[in-house]
């Protein structure tokens, strides 16, 4: 039901806002029980189809957040991964256009890059980072984290393996 929904809906936004406390106290440990207990929620809420647009962005966008600082410091399966790109998008398709949501849209597509082994994925985090100048400075760890696996991906000696290693050193 819409009830039943919405219940998990603010579950997993409780369990989402206490993570955040939990990671800026250096509770880390805590920090990542407390995000993969909010993706269930989150995805159940999600899923049924029931919450309101408004509630659907946000409730995509904290999933595809807690996947992004979760995949930090453990690993996250392929899929999970790919759900959290897919509700990125979907929360930005329903208005979410924060630096924040750019930001970590770029994480994703590193950290399913890193994954999967699919290239195009580097590619697609280099253009978001040209389309949207506002997240350049905010994410050059990204970046650079993208530049050097393109770079290793690279023919030996190619220019543009080269070309991405130096913007990484730069960087």
């Amino acid at each position: 039901s819409k009830t039943l929904a919405n219940v998990a809906y603010r579950a997993a936004d409780a369990l989402y806002e206490d993570a955040k406390h939990s990671f800026a106290g250096h509770e880390i440990d805590v920090a990542i029980a407390r995000f993969r207990a909010a993706l269930s929620e989150f995805r159940f809420a999600i899923e049924s189809q029931l919450l309101s647009e408004t509630t659907k962005r946000i409730a995509t966008g904290k999933y595809a957040t807690a996947v992004a600082m979760i995949g930090r410091w453990v690993n996250v399966s392929p899929e999970t991964a790919l759900r959290a790109l897919s509700y990125s998008k979907e929360s930005m398709t329903l208005g979410n256009h924060r630096p924040e949501t750019l930001t970590y849209r770029l994480e994703l597509l590193v950290q399913l890059f890193d994954l999967t082994g699919n290239a195009q994925l580097l590619q697609d985090a280099l253009e978001l980072l040209s389309n949207n100048p506002s997240i350049v400075a905010s994410s050059e760890l990204a970046e650079v984290e993208a530049r050097y696996r393109l770079a290793l991906l690279a023919e030996p000696g190619s220019r543009t393996g080269k070309n991405h290693l130096e913007i990484a050193k730069d960087k």
